[in-house]
Parts: structure tokens; sequence; C-alpha cells
């Protein structure tokens, strides 16, 4: 018999912050700071959340997250 696992850690973008806190870095657009979560998902369905340490800016236009440092 055999046995195939399908599951992994993503990080993604929870609730914003604050809404056109910045500039995207690709586009020049508005950029939203938003929460970062990162979601336990077994056979791409979304099993757990939990909320992740930095917060992040988070394009409208691009799937492209920035994120933010104490450095």
């Amino acid at each position: 018999m055999f046995f195939f696992f399908v599951g992994g850690v993503e990080q993604g973008a929870g609730r914003v912050l604050k809404e056109a806190a910045g500039r995207c870095l690709r586009c020049g657009g508005a950029a939203d700071l938003v929460e970062t979560e990162k979601v336990l998902k077994l056979f791409f369905v979304p099993v757990k959340r939990w909320p992740g340490k930095d917060p992040a800016y988070l394009c409208g236009e691009y799937p492209l997250r920035v994120w933010l440092t104490d450095g």
C-alpha cells in the first residue's frame, strides 16, 4: 500500500492594519500594511491559522509582499 501526503505551511496576508500606508516597489501604486499569518494546509485545504511575527506591505495590483524588520 502506498501513502502520499500533501501538505505544508504557507505564509499569507491577514487583516489590513492601514490602507495606502506605503508604495509598491514594482508598480509604484499604493500598498497596504497588513498582518501576516501562517496557514497549515493538508491536501490544499486550510486546517489551522496562527499569527506571523512581522507585518508586511501588500500591493493591491501584484502579489508582492515586502516584509518589515526591526533592522
